[in-house]
């Protein structure tokens, strides 16, 4: 999960930056989507696997949350800081927790759940609210769809934990990467059509589907040894990234309500991750 972070923080400050050349985000989702779907059909081809595995109603299932959830993030790349954004997407764990004892009845300690409100409020204080106004420090209806994203993402993190069950690595990233690439090209075509990239930017959007292949990987292999409440909360080892590389590529940084905010995020994912436990593989 460590080494998935780093790629999908790698590919965000990508796509932070293509966002800012003029890409359409939808552009820059079917990219990601198509390069992910070649490179895992090949794979799945070389190694015999079936096209048709069980299961497959939960894998389009999280085929359509997962390409949601990377929708919503891709636009909030574009509109907020790379850590703010990096943030409200992989605040999903607030939501795994949720989804996972709902739909697939992993129990959640009480402790877990006091962690997960102090890492809620430092969600807030991330924000920088300003109570007297109701405001914050960013456009509401930029943070809104980023707390979508993350609950999207929570819905597709928990069809991972179930799917890996029974179906191999790639049949269940080839269902996500597959439907995203299906359903961002009419979305895409909504945004005006393809822009024609330059050819800097072509090697980024290749670079960032590569980046984005390789952190997917990783991070389907930890939902198969491990609860989804725990993969999820090593997920915001992205903002960690995301401050290091905003700061260095971006001239992003936080100042000290927001860096507070960070700490009790921390604090709370860690005691998440204590208080829940080791398992056994699925």
């Amino acid at each position: 999960m460590a080494g998935s972070s780093l790629f999908f923080s790698l590919m965000s400050a990508l796509v932070k930056d293509l966002s800012a050349a003029g890409i359409p985000s939808q552009e820059i989702v079917f990219f990601r989507a198509s390069i992910n779907c070649v490179i895992a059909a090949l794979w799945m081809k070389a190694a015999g696997e079936t096209f048709f595995p069980p299961m497959k109603r939960l894998l389009v299932v999280r085929g359509l949350a997962g390409f949601l959830a990377v929708t919503c993030l891709f636009y909030t790349l574009g509109k907020l800081p790379l850590p703010v954004a990096s943030l409200l997407n992989w605040s999903s764990p607030l939501w795994v927790i949720l989804f996972s004892w709902m739909l697939i009845g992993e129990r959640t300690g009480r402790k877990t759940i006091i962690w997960v409100m102090v890492s809620l409020v430092g969600l807030i204080l991330l924000l920088d609210p300003d109570w007297a106004n109701f405001q914050t420090a960013f456009p509401l209806g930029v943070v809104g769809i980023g707390i979508l994203g993350s609950a999207a993402a929570g819905a597709a993190y928990v069809a991972v934990r179930a799917a890996t069950r029974r179906v191999g690595t790639n049949g269940i990233i080839f269902y996500f990467t597959f439907t995203a690439t299906l359903l961002s090209l009419p979305s895409l075509f909504f945004q005006g059509g393809f822009a024609a990239p330059d050819g800097l930017s072509t090697y980024r959007l290749i670079g960032m589907g590569l980046f984005a292949t390789a952190g997917q990987y990783m991070m389907t292999e930890a939902y198969r040894y491990a609860p989804a409440g725990i993969v999820s909360t090593m997920n915001l080892l992205n903002v960690v990234w995301g401050s290091v590389l905003g700061l260095w590529l971006f001239g992003e940084s936080l100042h000290g309500v927001q860096w507070v905010g960070m700490s009790f995020l921390a604090i709370g994912i860690a005691q998440v991750t204590l208080s829940t436990g080791k398992r056994k593989p699925a």
